[in-house]
């Protein structure tokens, strides 16, 4: 969120728009892409937790990164 807030372009109301539907659909397409995942962490699974959580694996991160997108999605359409 500091990201797309410090990058703000001044301008008009619809060029502040634009900059913010660019982030929203950034958002959208971690969800098209992570579907799998975000649907295993809403439901809280635990049953993958030893393969998704293995030293050096590529889904370490992937939890956190949900997280921070939901937060996001909540920020930007309230």
């Amino acid at each position: 969120m500091l990201a797309i807030e410090l990058n703000v372009p001044m301008g008009s109301k619809k060029v502040k728009k634009a900059h913010y539907d660019t982030a929203y659909e950034n958002i959208s397409t971690f969800y098209n892409e992570n579907q799998e995942l975000i649907t295993y962490y809403r439901l809280k699974s635990t049953e993958k937790d030893h393969r998704i959580f293995t030293r050096n694996s590529l889904n370490n991160h992937i939890f956190a990164l949900i997280e921070a997108a939901s937060m996001m999605e909540e920020f930007y359409t309230t």
